[in-house]
Formats: C-alpha cells, structure tokens, sequence
C-alpha cells in the first residue's frame, strides 16, 4: 500500500475514555487513536461499557475527536469494573462480521478473551495485527492473578509469536517480550505532547495556594495512589526526614490504601509535612510541576509512566526505582536511580537533592534537554503509522 493512501484501522482494548480510571492504557489507546484520525486515518475503537462498579458508559456508539467508538455491553459489569475480567457481548460476532474491512488491527490490552476471539478473524482474512504489550509481560505483572494468566498464556503466546509486529516501549519491556521466545518486536519509545510545556504556569501558583516560602522543598508525587507505585515507600521515607523545610505532596485521588497509610504516621509534625491535594484538573498539574523541586516516583513496577516525561519536560530532576522501565532518563542525567521497597534510600535520595539546589538545577535542565531531543509525541506517532504501511507493503 502507497504510504499516501489512508489506512482504515481498528484499536481493540477492554476499557477506554472516559473511562480514564483504568490507567495508562487507555491514555495510550486515547493518544495514539487521536492522532492517528488527525492524520486523516479512518479510526475506530471497539471496547466495553466498563466504567467502575454500578455504572456503565451509557452510549453503545460515540464519536470523540473523530474516533469512531463502539462499547459492547459486559455481561456482568461489577467483574469487568472492578476485577477488569470483561465478557463482552456481541464483540465476537462484531469481529467475525466486520474485521476484513480494516487495513490493521492494533490490540493494546491483550490479556482479554477477545485478543483471541480478533487473532483468529485477522488470520481468516489476512488483516496485519499489531499487539502492544503494555508491560504485561513483565515478572511483577506475571504474578498478578497467576493462574489465569499461565491458562491464558498457552493460547496468547501463539498470538504474540504469530502476530505482525509486537509493539513495546522501553528496553525493559523489550526483555519481558524474548522470554516468551517473541521475534517480531519493534520498539518504539512513548512521548508527550510538546506544544504542552511552551508555556507553563509559572512557579509561584501553587506554592502560594499551599503556602510554601521560597526556601522550602516540595517533593511531588503525581499519579494513580496504590500499591505498585511505590507511594508506601515514599511516605515511609518521609518519616525519618526531620527537615521541616522538605514537604510532600501527593498529587492524585484520595483513597482508603491512601488513608491507612497516613493513619500510620504518628509524629505530628511529619503528618503536617505530607499534603494531599486529591484530584486536580490539566492546568492544576502543570502548576503543581511548576511548583515543586524535585519529582518521585518510587514504584515497585511501572511500564513507562507519562508523568516521568512530564516532570522532566518541565525541568524537574527526578528520583524513580529500577523497576521504573523509564529509569535510563534518570541514568542518562535526569536525576537518581534506586532500588525499588528501600524506603532507607529513597530518603537518602531525597535529602541529597533537598540539600543542593545546584544539582537539583543540574538534573532538571538536562532532565527537559533529554525529552524535547527524543520523547516528541508526533515522532513516535510517524514511526507506529511507519510501522503499519510496512507491514501492508
């Protein structure tokens, strides 16, 4: 197919917008589908009515920024919304029906009864189709519901093995894919909207709304607040830190692990240091980026964390774990690297930074050159939209 000639493409996931909740996979499937109509592609998206427990998207078809959405009804949504086990129905008879009139599919959460249910119709009519991996693979994401996944996986390694390309997006990810003996592996690096960080609020906003003086030390921590992102660490470390002029703020929706946690804090003035702001809208976080002095994200296991690029986009240095598979930005200068449940060093980590403004400096200029040089969203959206035309050729 000439690379001129506009692609009819299918994005197939368990959960998407506005489902937001669900995580980076959804923003991914949002971000790549978006842009990919932008570039005149004609994009649709067949997903679920999940939307959390006791709710449903209510539309079964939508149509946002020019994505054509479908969501089939779960056959139970308690399991789809809150154990993420999805019976949809009517997909199966949709891709049986529908799938030969795409150029691709593109599967971005494949541990789902329907990556069969596509891989059988792409192989029926020669379909290209694409997996992205999302770090599933991976050794912490493979003891998430064990069992199942080891069932799941007899069938879903020859869907890997056999698919036209396998996508991830770190070298680490990239690992995960060679152990499952996967060849067709094709790298490709995620990215941020650069036009975003042009004009960034400026520092004092959001250090005078949670009154900060001009000596303090914010250490943000932005995200979604569980387990696996390490935030019990973080706020472990900040319990030994006597400093009064280091704050933590924690930036995300408050919930009941959240709250067990800062019942276990019982020196008053370290709770006094840890604020929780709760959710905050698009120009809310760019002032609390702007805000703060350094950036942590101290998880356990993260794939490739958006707000790791953000943070350096906006000049902060950054303190994230080896299980992070974006931690080669910190390598490459952007700020320190540890071992992932080692409160001990995370607090070592954050008073070296606390303590020299010159490094902090240091770190977060070269942290902002490394992502507008290699992190640009458009570059990585050619390169997957190169990807396809090769694969029709």
């Amino acid at each position: 197919m000439k690379r001129k000639e506009k692609l009819k493409i299918l994005y197939l996931l368990q959960f998407f917008v506005p489902a937001w909740r669900f995580g980076g996979v959804v923003q991914l499937a949002y971000n790549i589908a978006k842009g990919m109509a932008q570039k005149g592609h004609k994009v649709t998206v067949y997903s679920t009515d999940a939307f959390e427990p006791g709710r449903r998207i209510e539309e079964k078809r939508d149509v946002i920024d020019g994505i054509e959405v479908f969501y089939f009804k779960n056959v139970n949504n308690y399991l789809a919304s809150k154990h993420r086990i999805v019976q949809p129905k009517s997909l199966k008879k949709q891709l049986k029906k529908h799938l030969k009139d795409y150029d691709i599919i593109h599967i971005l959460d494949i541990y789902s009864i329907s990556t069969l249910w596509a891989y059988k119709q792409s192989k029926k009519w020669k379909v290209p189709l694409f997996l992205t991996t999302s770090g599933v693979l991976s050794n912490y994401s493979q003891k998430t519901k064990k069992y199942i996944k080891k069932l799941f996986n007899f069938q879903l390694k020859k869907v890997l093995v056999n698919a036209g390309a396998v996508i991830v997006q770190t070298e680490s990810e990239k690992k995960d894919c060679q152990k499952f003996n996967i060849k067709n592996i094709n790298l490709i690096k995620p990215g941020i909207n650069l036009s975003e960080f042009d004009s960034l609020p400026p520092r004092n906003t959001f250090r005078k709304k949670y009154n900060l003086k001009s000596d303090d030390v914010c250490v943000l921590f932005l995200g979604r607040i569980e387990e696996v992102k390490g935030v019990r660490y973080l706020i472990e470390a900040m319990t030994d830190i006597k400093n009064t002029k280091i704050f933590l703020f924690i930036v995300g929706s408050e919930n009941e692990f959240l709250n067990q946690l800062l019942k276990n804090v019982e020196d008053l003035d370290v709770r006094n240091k840890i604020i929780v702001t709760g959710w905050v809208t698009e120009e809310e976080k760019f002032e609390a980026y702007m805000g703060a002095d350094i950036y942590c994200l101290p998880s356990i296991y993260d794939c490739a964390p958006i707000s790791i690029l953000e943070a350096c986009a906006c000049g902060l240095p950054i303190i994230t774990t080896t299980s992070n598979g974006l931690f080669e930005i910190a390598r490459e200068g952007a700020g320190l690297v540890i071992n992932p449940n080692d409160s001990k060093t995370l607090r070592e980590a954050i008073l070296e930074l606390a303590n020299n403004e010159d490094t902090r400096k240091s770190l977060g200029s070269k942290s902002r050159e490394i992502i507008l040089e290699d992190y640009d969203w458009n570059d990585k959206l050619n390169e997957l939209e190169q990807l396809y035309y090769s694969k029709l050729d």
